[in-house]
């Protein structure tokens, strides 16, 4: 959750709500996908951060 795309994303799709819930609004498949990425990959092989959020985001 700390890393720079997924706080990208969380803010621009969704945020947290009243109860500290956090809201992604992605589809499940590309969120999946995202997940994997971060986990596998460094950031600097992401290459454009927004290009990617947009992607990612509903």
């Amino acid at each position: 959750m700390c890393h720079p795309m997924f706080q990208e994303l969380m803010q621009r799709s969704g945020g947290v709500d009243g109860d500290g819930q956090i809201i992604v609004r992605s589809e499940v498949v590309l969120f999946e996908h995202l997940l994997w990425m971060i986990n596998e990959q460094s950031s600097s092989q992401f290459g454009s951060m927004e290009e990617l959020v947009d992607f990612y985001c509903c």
